[in-house]
């Protein structure tokens, strides 16, 4: 006679399906579909922002030079602030402008190294047409960059723009040491005083400019009040009290030149005075 059969009771089925790594249920996209969708958003928005940081940065050089090398792109405050996160920490700059070639366009220096431009258009590529348009009023307002300052104040002036302007594109407050990072704003503090404090300077235009404490990392804090540049009182006083001992620059290294020079002058004009009177008949 046959032996009894024997019958494997069915395998419980898990939450996850049937068995432990059996198939997703259908009910799971309930979950997972929002979730994708949302690491996606972020992520295109992520991207977005990178791409308007980059063309920010690329029109901010072209204000100095004809051509703009992808490496200097990496040394702009937001790109640089950008390049700190998850997406972009370990990926080259040449590398996020390449998947972009509807925006910008490369092409080889011949001493090395890569240059960028922008594409035709590419504005309307990473605004919709209602950020554009409140970019391009809040653009109208900046004052017009002085490139190649003469004068004394001319050379204020300019430092003056470049700070309203870095300001602006760091959304209207940073840190006053934060500034010295921005080459426009460097390079027309240099051609008036390299020892002259940010702050300092800053405060000769409180009618731009206010200032708060820094309480989480110490320092000050600028924010942008106005972007009018018209009103130059406290910038002319302190030209005059330049002039008034020398006017040689108002920096440390320029009053120590002006006062040598001054008084070599002086020793000179003195003994040509006195070789002048010996030589009377």
């Amino acid at each position: 006679a046959a032996g009894p059969t024997t019958v494997q009771p069915p395998a419980k089925k898990s939450r996850m399906g049937f068995g432990a790594m059996g198939p997703i249920p259908p009910t799971a996209d309930k979950v997972w579909t929002p979730l994708i969708a949302g690491v996606k958003r972020r992520d295109n928005l992520q991207e977005k922002e990178m791409c308007r940081a980059i063309y920010d940065a690329i029109e901010n050089w072209k204000h100095r030079e004809p051509e703009v090398l992808v490496t200097a792109i990496g040394y702009d405050y937001q790109v640089t602030k950008l390049r700190k996160e998850a997406p972009y920490r370990n990926e080259r700059i040449l590398d996020t402008i390449n998947r972009h070639p509807d925006m910008f366009m490369i092409y080889k220096n011949p001493t090395g190294g890569y240059y960028v431009d922008l594409r035709e258009g590419a504005l309307l590529e990473i605004y919709e047409p209602e950020e554009l348009l409140a970019k391009l009023e809040l653009q109208a307002l900046l004052p017009e960059k002085i490139e190649h300052p003469v004068t004394i104040k001319d050379k204020y002036q300019a430092f003056r723009v470049e700070a309203i302007h870095a300001i602006h594109k760091r959304g209207g407050t940073c840190a006053v040491a934060g500034l010295g990072q921005e080459p426009g704003v460097h390079r027309h503090k240099c051609t008036i005083s390299k020892e002259a404090k940010m702050l300092d300077m800053l405060q000769l235009f409180p009618q731009n400019f206010s200032f708060t404490p820094d309480e989480s990392k110490g320092g000050m804090m600028v924010t942008l009040e106005n972007y009018n540049i018209s009103d130059t009182i406290r910038l002319d006083a302190k030209i005059q009290s330049l002039m008034s001992v020398g006017g040689k620059g108002g920096g440390k290294g320029g009053s120590k030149g002006g006062s040598k020079g001054s008084s070599k002058g002086s020793r000179n004009y003195n003994n040509n005075s006195s070789n002048n009177n010996n030589n009377k008949p």
